[in-house]
């Protein structure tokens, strides 16, 4: 989840689910980046007309801001402590940025990557990397800062898997950093939906990409994600499970750890079948 969904409305949702439960029972995630404040104007509803917020976004990578950040999420989620935090949406492709992704990145560089490693190490969370839908900023961060696990959207599915495959993942490996990969659905273009990825372009999908996906069917890409089965005969080379991939993630009630997601060379936070949230 993440500040920006619903601006606070998803961990607010998610904290009164959680109430009861156990800690040790779940693993979650949230992100940074995206520094919720109260206004008068709340212009940024628009992006979520059902939210009752009152908040716009201001995009803050520094180390005040990222701090503030993971402690109004605790606020709002009800918990003393998080699993993962990513780092929002620094990347190329996000056109909201008040500046060009590599300003933001080097302000993030000495401001909020040090500082998720600081909270880190006071165990206010257990891991931290970056959430992007594009390669460049992850291949930069695994040289120049010591993330864990990286949520590698829109990068990696049955459909389009070549530059992850080739440039993604060799380097994290070589890094000992692991991967939550969303989007494994293509935003739903692979189950069925009549858009491609994000973006007031996605319903203008590449007639490659139509071809390709012209025999997959709802459950045999669901078993290719999770199994790595051949099962989509248009494609020459199935997506196999790596053992740097941790989640796979279809959709909110199906959600697959492959190991489980913990800091490298830290403690394990628990058994392999805890749910990925």
């Amino acid at each position: 989840m993440a500040p920006w969904y619903g601006l606070g409305l998803a961990e607010r949702r998610y904290g009164n689910f959680l109430h009861n439960k156990h800690r040790n029972d779940y693993v979650l995630s949230t992100k940074v980046g995206k520094l919720l404040k109260a206004s008068t104007t709340a212009k940024d509803k628009r992006y979520f007309p059902f939210s009752p917020s009152p908040n716009d976004v201001v995009y803050d990578y520094t180390a005040s801001g990222v701090r503030r950040s993971i402690e109004d999420s605790l606020q709002r989620l009800g918990i003393d402590s998080i699993d993962i935090a990513f780092v929002h949406d620094i990347s190329p492709d996000n056109k909201y940025l008040p500046t060009p992704w590599t300003e933001q990145f080097a302000i993030a560089q000495k401001g909020a990557f040090p500082e998720l490693t600081r909270m880190r190490e006071e165990g206010l969370i257990k891991g931290w990397g970056i959430g992007v839908n594009t390669p460049e900023p992850i291949l930069r961060l695994l040289e120049v800062a010591d993330p864990d696990v990286c949520l590698l959207a829109s990068q990696y599915s049955l459909i389009d898997h070549k530059n992850a495959l080739n440039q993604v993942f060799p380097a994290a490996r070589a890094s000992k950093v692991s991967f939550v990969v969303g989007s494994s659905l293509n935003a739903g273009f692979l189950s069925g939906s009549p858009r491609y990825n994000y973006g007031k372009e996605s319903y203008k999908i590449p007639p490659a990409f139509l071809e390709s996906a012209g025999d997959c069917v709802r459950p045999q890409i669901i078993m290719g994600l999770i199994f790595g089965l051949p099962l989509c005969s248009s494609l020459r080379h199935p997506i196999l499970p790596r053992p740097w991939l941790s989640v796979a993630g279809v959709n909110s009630r199906s959600l697959r750890i492959t190991p489980p997601c913990r800091p490298k060379s830290r403690p394990s936070s628990g058994p392999s079948s805890k749910r990925k949230i």
